[in-house]
């Protein structure tokens, strides 16, 4: 019956590598990816490192891979890397018989070489024995400090990585010269799957003229390998691990005959290693290997400290001990109070051959794992919802345990069951039914009043936010996080589709009318045309420099660059050039049949269109009064609106393009305007929104806007506007939260309750109100 059990857990779960999209996202400027590669291809660990560089937040940025070696092999993985991942900017081949064997003196110093031509910010690695070997000596050279096993990236100079056998996670902050290097534990990022882009990378001979003739004194010997069709152990999605309660290496065999049957890799832990049951290769822990797979089933594993901290980010943990004290328990989602040498013959007597396991086409977390309970309905075992010892860790109570796992209770005795997994991404990982105030969904807000009595108030709990570790798919809690793994945070809409292509920050995003044509500009100097009903992209527009705004007007699609517009007519597939403006266009608009272009140096020019086939714009004016760049513009009863970096707003008359009024009430730069009904609504870098009311046409009141927000019965949102002309609007509002990795920067509606987003990473997102919203006042 036990063994039905484990039989449940492993047919229903998925194997399958989380999805980690092709397109890049912001990188700082000139990051090196020092990659090994095998088979003419690179090996996922420095994937791995390749997906942290894209990570680093700066939108100007490129990131070159170093592949060393010699042979056929190093420049057909050259050309792989350059055409299929296109996060890459630049490969880099060093072609020498010095760097065909993983030596680290020869590594080392060509490191150093491209770091003194090039002159990179930032140099990654893998955190495996290769780097470990190579990247310090790279650090001496170039007299800085690594940072090493970085599972996370604040910013380009802060970095997270786990200490303490991965007990607690560190945040450091790197102050040192350029270059910045780093290992990455490349459990913590999602291995990039191959994409097909147009742009594909350069591929450059690194000069080894000026290197070493002697570049050490170690010398290559050999290279042994197992030579099985087991997979890799650091890449595995299954892996079967034993431990010291095997008694010898032939017993050892039969978790290598388990894991032949399954498609899976063996592990040990370091017991075994010593004891001489296998090679010291196989071993799993903070001496051995790091390992995140799918599925991790320990047999005999009684969950040292050191070994938990190599597998703790396990997808699922399958737990087989006769010890039901063992500390294996409180980490793993299934376990099983037995004796091993049962257990795994039984198992190897029902299992399927491995190519008859399921294996679904999406990965399945946490979450999932309530739907795997029907498996085990009649099983008389622990599903993990056992007590483990019978009192409770005093110093957890007090709030100051740093014991993970603690052999005491993380419960009052007195409360339910504990929950082996009762630790939540990027939280403290004690909870408690009890301990409520730290996760009360109230706080208490206390306000003075003048006469200086205090008045109590209970507020809402705060915002959910996305949480972090999902979005880089490597949150393990499912769930049980405390953050929402979702892009959005609402039961209103749903998404759709994410378009992913663009290799840089989305600038603007457009849709042509009457069509099914979405248009997307990039930093990276492309603008795409999608078919946002199968969500491909059917075109890709190449102007070399980076695409600063976009619009559509009936036929006209315009094209904000550097010191010119590019206008195209999509009927006649024409193209002309506006020149005029100087410096970067920021925004654009049309109104009143006349092209509104905003441009760096705060002059406003407009364009009316013309019946001239070979001159179909016709300059008719220019807007000035502005001291900065303008960065948006908006039109509404009869009036153009611009904000500016000078931190006001003008209101100019379309048809005698005069200025007839300056809101001089910003602080900060103004970033957007929108000119809705009788309203005109501006955001600031500040973090304000103002309103300002429109009695009539021309005539903008300032300052005489009061709201005040309260829900309905049904707890939507309506927003009351009292005017001066003694009304008071009321409006029906949409509540929800978006989140993305980076900015969203623009907005674009569609029909048929669908809308779209472009933000930082170059990700164009597809929503869909499952109701059309309705606006309703009074």
């Amino acid at each position: 019956m036990a063994t039905r059990a484990l039989l449940g857990v492993i047919k229903k779960r998925a194997v399958s590598c989380p999805a980690f999209t092709g397109h890049s996202i912001f990188r700082h400027a000139s990051t090196l990816v020092v990659a090994e590669h095998e088979g003419g291809v690179i090996k996922p660990p420095s994937l791995s490192a390749l997906a942290a560089a894209t990570c680093l937040p700066d939108p100007d940025s490129s990131v070159a891979v170093l592949l060393a070696g010699s042979g056929p092999s190093l420049h057909q993985a050259a050309s792989h890397a350059a055409s299929s991942y296109p996060s890459i900017s630049k490969v880099l081949v060093a072609d020498s018989d010095k760097f065909k064997n993983p030596l680290a003196e020869p590594w080392a110093k060509l490191v150093h070489l491209v770091q003194q031509s090039g002159g990179y910010s930032h140099i990654f690695a893998a955190a495996n024995s290769f780097a470990k070997n190579v990247m310090p000596r790279a650090a001496a050279l170039l007299d800085v400090s690594p940072i090493t096993d970085v599972t996370g990236i604040s910013d380009s100079n802060t970095f997270v990585r786990p200490i303490y056998a991965g007990n607690a996670l560190c945040t450091v902050r790197y102050t040192g010269a350029n270059p910045c290097i780093l290992t990455i534990r490349s459990t913590s990022f999602p291995v990039p799957q191959n994409s097909v882009d147009s742009n594909k990378a350069s591929i450059s001979q690194v000069d080894l003229s000026t290197l070493e003739e002697d570049l050490g004194k170690s010398t290559y010997i050999s290279q042994t390998s197992q030579d099985d069709e087991r997979p890799d152990l650091g890449n595995a999605r299954i892996v079967v691990t034993g431990g010291r309660a095997l008694k010898s290496a032939e017993n050892f065999k039969l978790i290598e005959d388990l894991a032949k049957k399954l498609g899976a890799a063996v592990g040990a832990t370091r017991a075994a290693v010593d004891a001489g049951y296998v090679p010291n290769d196989l071993q799993v822990g903070q001496t051995g290997k790091i390992v995140a797979p799918e599925l991790y089933m320990a047999f005999g594993v009684s969950g040292a400290i050191q070994h938990l901290a190599g597998m703790r980010d396990s997808k699922v943990i399958v737990a087989v001990n006769n010890d039901a004290d063992a500390p294996i328990f409180q980490v793993a989602d299934y376990g099983l109070v037995g004796d091993l040498f049962e257990v795994i013959p039984e198992l190897l007597e029902k299992l399927p051959e491995k190519n008859g396991i399921i294996v679904p086409s999406h990965g399945t977390d946490r979450g999932s794992i309530p739907r795997m309970r029907n498996s085990i309905m009649d099983v008389k075992f622990s599903r993990m919802d056992k007590e483990i010892g019978g009192t409770t860790c005093v110093y957890w109570r007090a709030g100051r345990c740093n014991r993970n796992p603690c052999k005491f209770l993380y419960r009052e005795t007195s409360s339910l069951h504990v929950n082996a997994r009762s630790k939540y991404c990027g939280k403290k990982p004690h909870s408690s039914s009890n301990n409520t105030s730290k996760y009360n969904p109230k706080k208490t807000l206390v306000r003075k009043r003048e006469d200086g009595s205090n008045v109590v108030k209970l507020s809402k709990k705060s915002s959910p936010s996305t949480c972090k570790y999902w979005t880089n798919n490597n949150c393990v809690y499912g769930e049980q996080c405390l953050d929402l793994h979702s892009w959005f945070h609402d039961d209103g809409f749903s998404t759709l589709t994410k378009l992913h292509q663009h290799k840089k920050a989305i600038t603007e995003i457009t849709l042509l009318a009457g069509s099914n044509k979405l248009y997307s500009g990039s930093t990276d100097g492309t603008v795409r045309i999608w078919d946002y009903h199968t969500g491909q992209c059917v075109k890709v527009l190449n102007f070399g420099t980076q695409v600063n705004s976009l619009i559509s007007e009936g036929l006209w699609v315009f094209v904000g660059l550097n010191n010119a517009i590019k206008a195209l007519n999509t009927e006649t597939n024409l193209e002309f050039t506006l020149d005029g403006p100087k410096g970067r266009i920021l925004h654009m608009t049309v109104g009143n049949n006349i092209l509104f272009v905003g441009a760096e140096d705060g002059v406003i020019i407009a364009w009316r269109e013309t019946s001239e086939a070979k001159s179909p714009f016709k300059l008719v004016g220019s807007l000035t009064g502005h001291t900065k760049s303008v960065v948006c513009l908006t039109v509404g009863r009869k009036m153009l609106y611009s904000g500016s970096m000078d931190q006001s707003i003008k209101v100019w008359d379309m048809d005698t393009l005069q200025c007839t009024m300056t809101l001089n009430e910003r602080n900060d730069v103004v970033t957007s305007l929108i000119c809705w009904d009788e309203f005109l609504l501006s955001s600031s870098s500040d973090g304000t929104i103002k309103i300002w009311a429109c009695m009539e046409v021309g005539t903008l009141n300032v300052g005489i806007v009061s709201l005040f927000g309260m829900p309905d019965e049904k707890g939507k949102h309506i927003l009351f506007s009292s005017c001066r002309d003694n009304s008071v609007r009321m409006y029906a509002l949409p509540s929800g939260l978006l989140y993305a990795k980076k900015d969203i920067s623009s907005f674009e509606l569609g029909s048929d309750g669908l809308f779209f987003t472009g933000d930082g990473t170059g990700l164009v997102s597809i929503w869909k109100w499952n109701e059309l919203p309705k606006m309703t006042s009074n």
